[in-house]
């Protein structure tokens, strides 16, 4: 994060850079360390990013395609359209503080 604060610091406005990070899944079978990530990522938001997504709050889904070999390692397009809208809440908070 600081390095890439660093190296395009002379395109940053007058706030700096802003950065959006989101939580992974909760799917133990899968990410054996999601706990250890998960909690990671939001102590690194709390002193240098300045937001964290909680994917798992927002009950994102990967379990509906692609037909018919599912991919459980990617949200599916409905779930991947809501974390979209997710980050684009948070662009909208932080442009209207």
């Amino acid at each position: 994060i600081n390095d890439i604060r660093k190296e395009f610091s002379p395109y940053q406005d007058k706030n700096g850079i802003y950065f959006i990070d989101a939580l992974i899944a909760n799917r133990k079978s899968l990410w054996i360390f999601c706990d250890i990530i998960n909690q990671t990522k939001t102590a690194i938001s709390l002193y240098d990013l300045n937001s964290v997504i909680d994917t798992n709050l927002l009950g994102l889904t990967t379990d509906y395609e692609p037909y018919p070999e599912v991919d459980v390692a990617h949200y599916d397009s409905l779930s991947t359209i809501k974390l979209g809208h997710a980050f684009a809440e948070e662009i909208y908070k932080h442009n209207n503080k």
